[in-house]
C-alpha cells in the first residue's frame, strides 16, 4: 500500500486499483469534512467483525438476516497530540470495544459457534487483542 500526502492534512491511500482518501489523524470538530484516520481505524474494526462473521456464517450455513457493529475507541490523551502544554502520556488507543448485533431466525448455539470461530481467525481482534461482545435481537 502507498500513502502520499493529500489535500489540507489528510492523504491518500493507493489500496490496489482503489484511491482512499484520509482525513487527518484526529479531529475534535464535529463538522470535519472527512472520516480521520482513527475513525477509519474503527471502521476496519466494525468491517473485520460484521464481513467475516457474514463470510463464516454463509460458509456454514448459518442464515443471518442482518449484522451491525457498533464500535468504540478511545485515545489515551487526544491533547497530547495537539502538544498542548503541560499534558502528560500519549495519544495512542487507550480501550477498544465493538458490540455486534445479529438478527437471524438459526438457534443461539449455532450462531455462538461461528462466532467462536471469527473470534480465533479474526485480524482485527487478535491485533488489538479485545473481546468483542455478540448479541442475539
Amino acid at each position: 500500500m502507498r500513502v502520499a500526502r493529500g489535500p489540507d492534512d489528510g492523504a491518500t491511500a493507493l489500496v490496489r486499483k482503489d484511491r482512499v482518501t484520509v482525513g487527518a489523524p484526529l479531529s475534535f470538530d464535529e463538522a470535519y469534512p472527512r472520516a480521520t484516520a482513527f475513525e477509519l481505524l474503527l471502521a476496519a474494526v466494525g468491517t473485520d467483525l460484521v464481513s467475516g462473521l457474514a463470510a463464516l456464517a454463509r460458509k456454514a450455513r448459518v442464515p443471518l438476516d442482518d449484522i451491525e457493529a457498533v464500535v468504540e475507541g478511545e485515545i489515551e490523551n487526544p491533547l497530547a497530540h495537539l502538544r498542548v502544554v503541560g499534558e502528560t502520556g500519549h495519544p495512542g488507543l487507550k480501550a477498544l470495544a465493538a458490540k455486534v448485533y445479529v438478527r437471524t431466525p438459526e438457534e443461539a448455539e449455532k450462531v455462538r459457534g461461528v462466532w467462536a470461530d471469527l473470534l480465533r481467525t479474526s485480524p482485527m481482534v487478535h491485533t488489538f487483542r479485545f473481546e468483542p461482545e455478540l448479541i442475539l435481537v
